[in-house]
């Protein structure tokens, strides 16, 4: 999950992460 939220992350900086970083460890 680490490395699909960091990917997730900085593919779309500018969307909230930690709704991200919540759907990947989801």
């Amino acid at each position: 999950a680490l490395l699909m939220t960091a990917t997730s992350n900085r593919l779309s900086p500018l969307k909230s992460p930690t709704a991200n970083a919540r759907g990947a460890d989801a």
